[in-house]
């Protein structure tokens, strides 16, 4: 997520779902004002970990 100009710095870390036994949940910091494009941000998680 970082190549997306409103998100300098992102993570993904682990979360614990009852289901699953885990999932992902991505952190997002975005620039000051900015406002992150988060359709295209989902999309682009879901071809990356697809």
């Amino acid at each position: 997520m970082d190549d997306q100009a409103s998100v300098p710095e992102s993570a993904v870390i682990d979360v614990p779902q009852p289901d699953f036994g885990e999932t992902v949940a991505e952190v997002l910091v975005s620039t000051q004002g900015a406002q992150p494009y988060l359709d295209a941000i989902s999309a682009q998680n879901r071809t990356a970990l697809a």
